[in-house]
């Protein structure tokens, strides 16, 4: 009686510990067969959100002072004026049937 117990709670577990295991192996096999399709991202488009990370690390590097505020703004102008040159550029690059969503540069200055 013991052990039929013991084996009952044992499967228990066992079930309990695998059922969530199996049930996110379906759920990304599903997500595999109906991947959405890829973004084509253009070369300016590219460029654009390489500036704008760049702009976010040199916004971190003057709120931690890194940065001297003369060398800030310098440095934010040159890559405001680069921004607006790839933005320029992508929007002469012919569209593609899938754009990416629109995003924004904010930058404070101090």
């Amino acid at each position: 009686m013991e052990i039929a117990i013991a084996a009952v709670l044992a499967c228990f577990s066992l079930a309990i510990v695998a059922f969530p295991l199996l049930v996110a192996r379906r759920r990304g096999e599903a997500l595999g067969e109906t991947s959405q399709p890829t973004v084509q991202i253009t070369g300016a488009a590219l460029e654009f959100q390489g500036i704008r990370e760049s702009i976010q690390t040199l916004q971190l590097d003057y709120e931690l002072g890194k940065v001297t505020p003369e060398q800030y703004h310098e440095q934010l102008q040159s890559y405001r004026l680069a921004a607006a040159d790839a933005l320029r550029r992508q929007g002469q690059e012919p569209p593609s049937s899938i754009t990416a969503p629109e995003t924004s540069v904010e930058a404070t200055d101090r």
